[in-house]
């Protein structure tokens, strides 16, 4: 994986989760609450290059984690509405 960015943070409803990859690969996107609780997830096989997904989450403060077969990053988002 090349890089991991979620933007707008913080996010007014929707953030963009953009990443680049090296090889095609299947990758997880997930999200989970302050206290652990995982409340998204979402797995497809993106191919190689720049990719983005979006999110629509409540008003809160989430951990994005984004996993590869080898690679798992995460990082901190804000939701505000």
């Amino acid at each position: 994986m090349a890089s991991f960015v979620v933007s707008p943070n913080p996010a007014y409803g929707e953030a963009e989760v953009r990443f680049g990859l090296h090889v095609p690969a299947p990758v997880t996107v997930e999200a989970y609450t302050a206290d652990g609780r995982q409340v998204y997830a979402y797995r497809a096989l993106y191919s190689a290059g720049e990719q983005r997904h979006t999110l629509s989450l409540p008003a809160g403060l989430y951990r994005v984690v984004l996993s590869t077969g080898t690679v798992r990053l995460s990082q901190s988002l804000v939701v505000v509405r």
